[in-house]
């Protein structure tokens, strides 16, 4: 990709490499990808989730951390205040599921400390990120389950709109450069969207929210005319605080004025036909929604984990060096060491997986991250090992040592999430099976 452009303004740059690079090209009709060896792909993250808290003071925590865990001097701490006016989240986030035909198989640990969260207003800190995550980086799979149970019509109709848009938003979540994306790829049809580098640029600090995900995939099934307008879809005016322009300028991503009806592809697969979504006559495969929900759970999951760390561990306040430790400590906890996934696995690892033979490597990972953050829950996994070793080599997993490492771990992690940003984190699914 082309080099000597900076980053987008108000957003910062973390780089992280995957085993494969995945080249994005638009074709007439389609939106397709293809894999190239050795690439650096960027996150671009708010520049809020780099800043610590503005009352991240020493009267917070004193809890300590070991320095050799972390590769660096700073002592995370809790922020010192907690909110005093009463936040609304939703309850039945923490809970499992009920469209089952809709949902991949939750991992049943993950759902216990879900679950299990302490859900007290009362718990959150007040700190200067507290906004940074009350949207989703990716579309909230909760939406689609919801609607899946309400309106399956609509629910279907939106998923029609997050694959049309799916690599577009990717391309803008890690691109590189914000280089526009009809002169850093393949020549393409003019009638698909294009992630831009005006649209990234007045792009604000924050992820999309709730209800402003709703209203921009209202918007998008209004351009490919699925819809009469957004009004039908995008729920009521009272709750719409967000204006057609507001939202163009959130999402960052640029719509020819003639989209129209187009093949809807799916992992490289038509599922829709342009003559099918013209005439509104299509249906999606609940095999292939699964395999949606799971993708929106997985990349939501690892951009906000990302993100808590972030706020836990500032990087202003690390050298360099101790900085990339971090960020590597992160990839670590990921199959390929990639945060992003264009194209979904065809095995099933990492932390979500249902052996624990393919999850021990990841949950050791993610047990080392979750060990230099502050409270009891890390204590108690500094003293826990997953794994034997002889020297720099596994020997052997012991599924029982793993489980109660899980155990400890991913309540942690829930109740840690719920205390800084107020809402249900999400959490990994089992790839679901063909």
């Amino acid at each position: 990709m082309p080099s000597g452009i900076g980053p987008a303004k108000g957003f910062e740059l973390i780089t992280f490499v995957s085993g494969m690079r995945h080249t994005v090209f638009l074709s007439t009709n389609k939106v397709c990808t293809t894999s190239q060896q050795d690439l650096d792909w960027y996150l671009l993250l708010p520049a809020a989730l780099a800043s610590s808290s503005a009352r991240r003071t020493a009267s917070s925590s004193q809890q300590q951390v070991p320095v050799s865990l972390t590769g660096a001097s700073h002592i995370p701490r809790y922020p010192q205040l907690k909110i005093t006016e009463r936040r609304e989240f939703l309850e039945e986030n923490f809970l499992p599921p009920t469209h089952t035909d809709f949902t991949p198989e939750t991992p049943k640990l993950w759902q216990q400390g879900l679950s299990r969260v302490q859900r007290s207003w009362k718990r959150i800190y007040d700190h200067s990120n507290l906004e940074a995550l009350r949207g989703y980086p990716v579309l909230d799979p909760h939406q689609i389950l919801r609607m899946g149970t309400r309106d399956e019509g609509r629910c279907k109709t939106y998923l029609v709109c997050w694959m049309v848009m799916r690599l577009p938003w990717l391309y803008r979540t890690t691109n590189r450069t914000s280089t526009p994306l009809s002169t850093t790829l393949a020549a393409s049809s003019s009638s698909h969207p294009q992630s831009t580098s005006s649209s990234v640029q007045k792009a604000p600090n924050r992820f999309p929210r709730s209800q402003e995900w709703r209203d921009y995939l209202a918007s998008v099934a209004g351009r490919l005319g699925l819809l009469e307008s957004v009004n039908h879809a995008g729920g009521s005016n009272k709750r719409r605080k967000t204006t057609g322009n507001d939202l163009n300028t959130l999402f960052g991503i640029e719509w020819p004025d003639d989209v129209g009806a187009i093949d809807v592809t799916w992992q490289g697969s038509v599922v829709i036909t342009e003559a099918d979504l013209d005439t509104r006559q299509f249906n999606i495969p609940s095999s292939t929604i699964r395999e949606i929900v799971w993708d929106l759970s997985e990349h939501n999951f690892r951009l906000e984990f990302l993100a808590l760390n972030r706020c836990i561990w500032p990087r202003q306040q690390m050298s360099t060096s101790a900085a990339e430790r971090r960020e590597e400590m992160i990839r670590c906890c990921f199959p390929q060491q990639s945060l992003i996934l264009l194209n979904l696995p065809r095995y099933d690892l990492g932390l979500g997986a249902q052996g624990f033979e393919d999850r021990y490597e990841y949950v050791e990972a993610f047990q080392e991250v979750l060990a230099t953050w502050p409270g009891s829950g890390a204590e108690a996994l500094r003293g826990m090992t997953a794994v034997r070793r002889e020297g720099k080599r596994v020997s052997e997993a012991h599924g029982e040592e793993v489980y109660a490492i899980e155990r400890v771990a991913y309540r942690f992690y829930c109740q840690t999430f719920f205390d800084y940003f107020g809402r249900a984190p999400t959490i990994p699914c089992l790839l679901p099976t063909t």
